[in-house]
């Protein structure tokens, strides 16, 4: 399946079903291409993204956002990666490729899956205040990312008696 123009909004974005692959190519420097999905109950977004580079310069920033336009993961390459996120909620999701700092009108494959169930152990979005953090138990890992330079990420930990946090 190949990508369509315009889909430069969330709005106009191409629908894809979870696990199939979809091609593109930002045409310009401004291309915005947004992808759809749609996950059925709380869970996982799972991006995989095969660039036509393969360096560390970045030509590509991937993105997972929520309906409202909030980003929920994202990624800088010049070359393949994986990451995703923790949803709390059934919705549409979105995907959205961008210019890096630098262009390249290669075709790009992206590939996202959902899976539903326990957000136990992965980041979720807002948890950018301390009302909002993601809940922790003690011992056990919790894996994250900040999307952007002022993305600030709160976990909780509950305690029943006075000790010692390590982290």
């Amino acid at each position: 399946m190949s990508e369509t123009e315009l889909n430069n909004t969330s709005s106009t974005a191409d629908a894809v079903s979870s696990g199939s692959p979809i091609s593109g190519q930002l045409s310009s420097s401004s291309d915005i291409d947004y992808y759809a999905i749609a996950a059925s109950e709380a869970g996982t977004i799972s991006v995989n993204f095969d660039s036509p580079k393969s360096g560390s310069s970045h030509y590509f920033t991937v993105s997972i956002l929520d309906s409202s336009g909030t980003v929920l993961a994202s990624q800088e390459s010049g070359g393949d990666l994986s990451f995703s996120t923790g949803i709390e909620a059934a919705g549409a999701y979105y995907m959205a490729v961008e210019e890096g700092y630098f262009h390249d009108t290669g075709e790009y494959s992206l590939t996202g899956t959902t899976a539903t169930g326990s957000t136990s152990g992965i980041e979720t979005e807002a948890n950018s205040t301390r009302a909002n953090a993601d809940a922790v138990s003690s011992g056990s890992p919790i894996s994250g990312q900040l999307s952007s330079s002022s993305d600030i990420d709160y976990y909780a930990i509950a305690a029943s008696e006075a000790g010692t946090i390590s982290v």
